[in-house]
This record gives C-alpha cells, sequence and structure tokens, in this order.
C-alpha cells in the first residue's frame, strides 16, 4: 500500500458508480454525467491519526469495458460492489456476476456492498430492492452492506470508510464476524 490504498468502484452500468465517487471525491452531486471509465480520484483521509491517500478507481460496468475493468482489478485494496436500488437485477447481479468476476480473477476479495439512488426508491414498488434484500445478501455473503444516496450524499463517506478500514484489517470483512451489525442501514443496537 504504499502508493496508497486501491478502491475499485464496480456495477451494472447506469446503477450510480461515477456520481457516487465523485460525490465522495468533491462533497457536492455531480451537475452533468460524463463517461468515466477508468478513471482514478485520490482523496485524503485520516484513519487512527493516519493520513492514508486513497485512491478511488471507477469502472464501466458493460461488457465492452471488461478488458480496461479487468486491468484496473489489480489497484484494488478493496472493492464496492454497487448496484442501483431501483433496479432488480442490477442486485441480482451483484452475487451472480460482480462477485463472481472478482473472485474468478482475484480469489478472495475484500468488498463492501452498496445500494445506490436510495432518495429514489419507493417502499411499495416491486422493482425496487427493498433494505431487508440488501441485508439478507450481505448476510449470505459475509460482508458489509450501506444504502446511499449521490444527491443527499446519504451514507456515502461511511461506506467508503468502512471499504477503507476492512481493506486495512482494522475491522472484519464481514458481519458474520462483527455481531451481526449491518453499518449505513441497521444494526443492533437500533441505529439506521
Amino acid at each position: 500500500m504504499s502508493n496508497g490504498l486501491g478502491v475499485v468502484v464496480v456495477g451494472d452500468s447506469k446503477v450510480g458508480k461515477t456520481c457516487l465517487i465523485q460525490t465522495y471525491g468533491t462533497g457536492q452531486y455531480p451537475e452533468k454525467y460524463e463517461i468515466t471509465v477508468g478513471q482514478s480520484y485520490t482523496h485524503d483521509l485520516r484513519i487512527n491519526r493516519e493520513k492514508i491517500e486513497v485512491n478511488v478507481h471507477d469502472t464501466g460496468g458493460s461488457r465492452e469495458h471488461s478488458g480496461v475493468r479487468h486491468m484496473i482489478y489489480n489497484k484494488a485494496d478493496v472493492f464496492l460492489i454497487c448496484f442501483s436500488l431501483l433496479d432488480r437485477k442490477t442486485f441480482q447481479h451483484v452475487d451472480q456476476f460482480w462477485l463472481n468476476e472478482l473472485r474468478r480473477l482475484r480469489g478472495d476479495v475484500a468488498f463492501v456492498i452498496v445500494g445506490c439512488k436510495s432518495d429514489m426508491r419507493q417502499g411499495n414498488n416491486p422493482y425496487h430492492v427493498q433494505k431487508i434484500e440488501g441485508i439478507r445478501l450481505a448476510q449470505e455473503l459475509g460482508c458489509h452492506y450501506y444504502e446511499c444516496s449521490a444527491i443527499t450524499q446519504r451514507n456515502i463517506k461511511e461506506a467508503f470508510d468502512k471499504a477503507v478500514k476492512v481493506a486495512m484489517d482494522l475491522e472484519p470483512r464481514g458481519m458474520k464476524e462483527s455481531g451481526g451489525c449491518f453499518d449505513g442501514c441497521f444494526s443492533t443496537n437500533g441505529k439506521s
């Protein structure tokens, strides 16, 4: 980690990866969408009084970007696997595609699951992914889970901070190891 810590953000196209990354880096929601496949952003973070240079790498979710994406995987100390809370198919791809690809190419990887666009989810829409579904998937996979909104900035810093801590082995990789608390979603002590 001499050149900093690498966070690679993956997920289907148009799930909100780029807005998530840009909002994290700038503190503001981007005014217009620009394709950013392969772009990297550097963000300084303090953890336990230690300054950490976090290199966040954006990836394209389509098959046409797979070659570039696979090269970027080598820069990862941890992955954020993103899906849209508004699109059930992207949620299914977390385990069926993204985690399979990461494990095939990188082996046992550290990752955090992030449901994007939480500000737009409607509880009664059957096509939208509900909080409990994300929690259950995280329990099955033994990882942390966050629901984020780039527009409201809800849980963005928390998700990236948790990914960095997991990569640095400061915290367990998953909920099974840390007592069942799903950060940014709910916890056993009643916080949400």
